[in-house]
């Protein structure tokens, strides 16, 4: 279970045994970037990479936008060095399939095989359970991506089939609260 505090920005921060998850802000702009120009850590994704200005400007747009209270992405963060950033979570509504909530994330690639994806997406999922009192959550993954499919089985979710979510066919796993 993840621990639990409120920030003034309305997201609560979060925390696991080994990471810090933060409210995404405009201040991450450059660390996402450097991670989404890795072309590996785009190899299962639908869209093509842009130039640093357009990415930064549509970024910038979505964290402005906002989501509906309680969810939002998350910036992960070793808690042995809180600076160096390893990637993102989110829970948030899944387009074109609301009211599906999505859990969902990005990691560097150097970031990769520490088990920081499973540790994060879990404390999310619990989070969205616990504190939103969400009955299920949903993720897609890429029927190629093998590590995300491990992830989702780690956390056991429950294979649904197959969807179509960002404009591909994705393959879709359900959790489900647990019974009081």
């Amino acid at each position: 279970m993840a621990d639990v505090t409120g920030p003034a920005s309305g997201l609560p921060d979060l925390q696991t045994e080994r990471l810090l998850l933060k409210p995404r802000t405009l201040d991450d702009l450059h660390d996402c970037w450097e991670m989404d120009r890795d072309p590996e850590v785009h190899r299962f994704l639908p869209w093509h990479q842009q130039d640093e200005t357009t990415y930064k400007e549509k970024l910038g747009d979505r964290i402005g936008r906002g989501f509906p209270a309680g969810f939002g992405h998350w910036c992960l963060f070793p808690k042995p060095d809180p600076t160096r950033f390893l990637g993102w979570v989110c829970l948030t509504p899944l387009p074109g399939h609301e009211p599906a909530v999505e859990v969902g994330y990005r990691l560097s690639r150097g970031a990769w095989g520490a088990g920081y994806a499973t540790e994060a997406a879990l404390a999310l999922v619990n989070y969205g359970f616990e504190s939103l009192d969400l009955q299920r959550i949903v993720a897609v993954v890429d029927p190629r991506n093998v590590r995300s499919h491990q992830v989702m089985a780690r956390l056991n979710g429950t294979l649904v089939g197959m969807c179509r979510a960002y404009e591909t066919e994705l393959v879709m796993y359900r959790f489900e609260r647990p019974a009081a």
